[in-house]
């Protein structure tokens, strides 16, 4: 009865088809129209008429021999519900998408038909897909759901379309993978996991501060971060005691306790910086002063690592290593700004130059065309012009050797100079 009612509605829908067809044909198409058309049109009809008789197998031949003849929307419509008719779900699954991608306007009233044609396919085909992953027992949900489907190596059968796997598995990070599921298909994913690492600092004394070199919260005292497999750099620091600076290789699956002692230092050190007052100083990444001149007393004694930032970014950076009681004076000498006016002349020389090359080369190709001419006045005017080349060509290269030296950018020079140590 549903096979019937079915059939029924196709011979409907073909109907239509075939009236908007002859449409078509007597309005839009000239009459006398070419051969493959008229062919195309005459196995369409053929097809219309044995759907009419409820033979759906002989209709498709009809129908796809008129699509090789002329690829028309309406004609890869048909050939879709005679598929599904036929319970051949998989074809009229391409067919029916096939026909998306050609419809055109006045396929409006089809399009909403096949949308909701595949939408009752999707729910009677099953594609299939196996994963696996490089650690065994991994679980595996498919599209957010809350429960996994199973775990790896797993054979999932899902609707057809796309879908969002996510494998994951405890202490590794977990991994998305977005799949296109065809009908009747069988596919495989293959996924890498990557077991996470931890890494947990505790310093002596308790209030040391803890840094990440790459970025991260700094902590106090003790740290512990989850971290990708690798090197990871850490600066532990407090007033009065050495700076120590730790790099960890995280293993993946592997928690790496570190314990830092700080040492103290007798005496404290003083850091003088002149000759920058533009520039910022930072100490160990921290900023002491973005006026310049900076004159650090009761800096820690040890190794500290020294920088100065200019129109931001470093320009010179260095560790230095500070006695107790030493005083390390930086006399920096950063290059004069720019002024606009130089900059502007710098640019301008420049586009003058490279205007003057330019010209040069056009000028001399029409130098060389004249001078290769056996008329005497066009050769003698390839010569006035391949002089002029020349000229040109020498003005641009002095222009760009004027913007150069105007846009430069300028070397940054930083003297050490250490005094006695205070008694």
């Amino acid at each position: 009865m549903n096979r019937t009612v079915r059939r029924a509605s196709l011979l409907g829908l073909a109907l239509v088809a075939v009236q908007l067809v002859a449409v078509e044909l007597v309005v839009v198409r000239p009459a006398a129209a070419q051969p493959a058309e008229a062919a195309a049109e005459r196995e369409f009809r053929l097809g219309f008429v044995a759907l009419q008789k409820g033979d759906c197998t002989r209709a498709l031949v009809h129908y796809r021999r008129s699509l090789e003849l002329a690829k028309r929307p309406r004609t890869v419509f048909n050939i879709a519900t005679c598929e599904e008719d036929l319970g051949q779900d998989a074809a009229a699954w391409r067919d029916y998408h096939a026909f998306l991608n050609l419809a055109e306007e006045r396929d409006a009233a089809l399009v909403v038909d096949a949308k909701a044609r595949l939408d009752g396919l999707r729910k009677r085909l099953r594609g299939q897909i196996s994963v696996e992953s490089s650690v065994s027992g991994a679980a595996v949900t498919v599209d957010g759901e809350r429960q996994p489907r199973g775990e790896t190596p797993v054979t999932l059968s899902l609707e057809p379309g796309r879908h969002v796997l996510r494998v994951s598995l405890p202490g590794a990070v977990a991994v998305e993978r977005i799949v296109e599921i065809a009908p009747d298909d069988q596919t495989s994913l293959r996924v890498e996991l990557a077991l996470s690492s931890s890494i947990s600092i505790q310093a002596d004394p308790a209030d040391a501060i803890i840094d990440p070199r790459r970025g991260g919260a700094t902590a106090v005292g003790r740290l512990d971060v989850p971290v990708k497999p690798g090197r990871h750099e850490f600066v532990i620091r407090r007033d009065g005691y050495r700076t120590e600076h730790v790099s960890v290789d995280a293993v993946a699956g592997r928690t790496h306790d570190v314990r830092v002692n700080l040492k103290p230092v007798q005496g404290v050190a003083r850091l003088v910086v002149t000759g920058a007052p533009a520039a910022t100083i930072t100490v160990d990444g921290t900023p002491a002063t973005s006026a310049g001149a900076v004159d650090l007393h009761g800096l820690a004694a040890g190794g500290h690592e020294i920088a100065i930032e200019n129109g931001g970014r470093i320009v010179w950076r260095r560790d230095l290593h500070f006695s107790p009681g030493e005083v390390v004076r930086l006399d920096v000498d950063l290059p004069p700004p720019r002024s606009i006016t130089r900059r502007a002349i710098g640019w301008s020389a420049g586009g003058l130059g490279v205007a003057s090359i330019v010209a040069g080369g056009i000028l001399g190709t029409f130098a060389l065309r004249d001078v290769t001419s056996s008329d005497l006045d066009l050769h003698d005017r390839g010569k006035t012009r391949a002089l002029a080349a020349d000229g040109l060509i020498i003005v641009g290269a002095g222009a760009l050797v004027v913007a150069w030296r105007l846009l430069r950018s300028e070397g940054v020079s930083a003297r050490v100079q250490r005094e006695a140590r205070a008694p």
